[in-house]
Formats: C-alpha cells, sequence, structure tokens
C-alpha cells in the first residue's frame, strides 16, 4: 500500500495478475525483488517511445508521472504520461517494458492498471475517461488503445472491493494457473505452490 494506506494501481495491476500477489505482499509482507526487465524498465528514456502515441493523438499538452489519489476509492497511482487532446480529452498512456499477448493485445493486467489511472483521473480533473493506451517495448514496439468502459470501471471497483478483503483476512485469495506462477517474481513465497 501506499504511505497513505491506500492501495495503489500496482496493486491492481498485481491482483490482475494473480491474486495470491495482494495476500504475499500485504499480509506477508514480501516486496517484489527488481527483475532485470524491471531495472531496465526505470533506465530506459520513456520519452523517446511516445512518439507513436504522439502521432495518433497530437496532444497539446503531456503530464509526466502525475501523482494522482483517490480519497473515494482510497487509491492512488502514477501513470507513466496523461496526454491532453486540443479537444480536452485526457489519456492516460503507460510504457510497458513487456510483450503484448500472444494474439497483439494488452494483457489483462495491464488493462486493469490502466483502469485504475482512468478511474482515478476522473476523480482529480471530474472528467469521463474513456480510452488509455500502452505502448509496448517489445518485440518491436506496439501502441494499444484501451476502451475504458463503463463495465470495465465496475469491474474495477469490485476488484479494489476484493482486495481490502483480501487484506482483511475475509476473503482467501485463488491461484491461478501453474503457467503464470513459473514466471512469477513471487513464486518462492507462494502459499499455494503451483510452481513446484
Amino acid at each position: 500500500m501506499s504511505e497513505l494506506g491506500y492501495l495503489t494501481a500496482s496493486d491492481i495491476k498485481h491482483y490482475g495478475y494473480c491474486e495470491v500477489i495482494i495476500y504475499i505482499t500485504h499480509i506477508l509482507g514480501v516486496q517484489e525483488n527488481p527483475t532485470e526487465y524491471m531495472e531496465y524498465g526505470k533506465e530506459i528514456e520513456k520519452e523517446k517511445y511516445i512518439t507513436p502515441a504522439i502521432a495518433k493523438y497530437k496532444p497539446v499538452k503531456i503530464l509526466k508521472k502525475p501523482q494522482l489519489i483517490s480519497k473515494k476509492y482510497k487509491l492512488s497511482g502514477s501513470p507513466d504520461y496523461i496526454l491532453v487532446t486540443k479537444h480536452g480529452e485526457y489519456i492516460p498512456l503507460e510504457i510497458k517494458w513487456a510483450e503484448p499477448t500472444k494474439e497483439g493485445k494488452a494483457k489483462n493486467d495491464h488493462i486493469l492498471q490502466m483502469a485504475a489511472y482512468a478511474l482515478l483521473l476522473e476523480q482529480s480533473i471530474k472528467k469521463t475517461i474513456r480510452r488509455g493506451a500502452i505502448f509496448y517495448l517489445k518485440p518491436e514496439g506496439k501502441l494499444i488503445e484501451i476502451n475504458i468502459s463503463y463495465d470495465l470501471k465496475l469491474q474495477l471497483i469490485k476488484i479494489l472491493k476484493r482486495i481490502n478483503e483480501i487484506i482483511e483476512g475475509k476473503r482467501e485469495p485463488k491461484p491461478i494457473s501453474r503457467e503464470k506462477c513459473m514466471s512469477c517474481n513471487y513464486k518462492l513465497y507462494c502459499p499455494f505452490k503451483l510452481n513446484q
């Protein structure tokens, strides 16, 4: 959780990958060890990778790493960028040192994280956020637009409730697939041991 005791957009992403990560980080107190990809993702100059998004959305203003907080949802987060178009539309943009799905679509955990940024932004500027974008750097770079639907926002609000239930011990997290366990940064701490 953030300093304020709020959940973060990263918590949402972790939940989208596997619910057990919430248990591991919030109940067991284990923090993620930075991977080579994570370290590289911090070091890269993300500015040079936003060119496709600039070409597509033609922003008149670009906000870098804004800190967003929602008291209503007890949620915080900081997207890589927010693009503001000439029509006053705000579009959160994330740069991911990762690849999209095999089908060339955004990964579910990244979609949920984007929905969290959209919800936070709506609370901050009092405008509806209808889309976001993710630029995947691997394998050769791909910009994927995310439709931030009303249903996606409702799903996110339900997820916030489920995460809090896990943290409060009212709900047991469910592990996902062995396939995801193999590449999980928390597999050494997982009480479900699907990875063995």
